[in-house]
């Protein structure tokens, strides 16, 4: 019976991710110990962070009830999903397109307006306030006064707003790749100023990554992306420098969709796994 729970599940979370509903309730996030507004960090890669003092500035997000008190947020912009598990202190985040594990969340229910939030991926509850940037990220095994988060409703609308297809033409810093653990992993600090992307509008692309220059060519057709021809030049490099460009070239050698907006865009394997996230420059 234990492997057609899962299954069920799993068939469950699916049919959701596939078919979101059009009606959502529109919240915001507040953290009850820093009384800080949850906002999307678009320099940080779509990271999420309690750090507006007022609600005009935080995030809106919808509500997504799955199952008993499991959800998932939706990010109204770009229709897609936040989820937590990115990099080694399994940071939330924007930018995944379906309901997965590390997409959905319990919701644990404190009182009329604050609960708690607990990954259904590695059964750790989303702690806000971790680092200086005040992120969130599923690390708590138990719940505090960090773990503790208020629900401010925003407004219902009838009907999701249609996204804008992205473009990836123009200037890119490379904020977040998938590492050899699946999760995506942010730029190491001493390369993120260098680590970038730019596409032309013929549609060749250069990059460096922190070791050679890349160059190649990319087609898109709305968010469908084509990638080849993908050269570099033949320095050898070790250590995080060399570590980066192996997870870029594997990340833009695989890329067959793209979604997202000018501030951050997001490519996907096939799949609808996360490769790597862009920020605009």
């Amino acid at each position: 019976m234990k492997w057609f729970s899962a299954i069920l599940g799993a068939t469950f979370i699916a049919v959701v991710s596939s078919a979101a509903p059009a009606f959502a309730e529109i919240v915001h996030l507040r953290s009850h110990q820093s009384g800080r507004y949850v906002t999307l960090s678009a320099d940080r890669a779509g990271l999420l962070a309690a750090t507006a003092r007022k609600k005009r500035n935080a995030a809106k997000l919808d509500l997504v009830h799955l199952s008993g008190n499991r959800v998932a947020f939706r990010v109204p912009n770009d229709n897609t999903f936040v989820r937590a598990g990115v990099g080694r202190h399994t940071l939330l985040s924007a930018g995944s397109l379906e309901i997965d594990g590390w997409e959905t969340f319990e919701m644990h229910r404190l009182s009329r307006h604050r609960f708690a939030l607990r990954s259904l991926q590695n059964g750790k509850y989303v702690r806000a306030g971790v680092g200086r940037g005040s992120l969130l990220a599923a690390v708590s095994k138990r719940i505090g006064e960090w773990e503790t988060f208020v629900l401010v409703k925003a407004r219902s609308r009838p009907h999701a707003r249609k996204p804008a297809i992205p473009s990836l033409y123009g200037d890119w810093q490379i904020r977040l790749v998938r590492g050899e653990n699946g999760r995506l992993t942010p730029v190491a600090p001493v390369l993120a100023q260098f680590a970038k992307m730019e596409v032309g509008p013929t549609g060749r692309f250069t990059a460096f990554a922190g070791c050679n220059e890349i160059a190649g060519r990319l087609s898109q057709d709305r968010t469908r992306i084509a990638v080849s021809r993908v050269v570099t030049t033949n320095k050898g490099c070790s250590g995080k420098r060399g570590d980066l460009e192996r997870r870029f070239l594997d990340a833009i050698r695989s890329a067959i969709r793209v979604n997202g907006n000018r501030q951050r865009l997001t490519l996907y394997e096939r799949g609808g796994r996360p490769l790597m996230v862009l920020s605009g420059r």
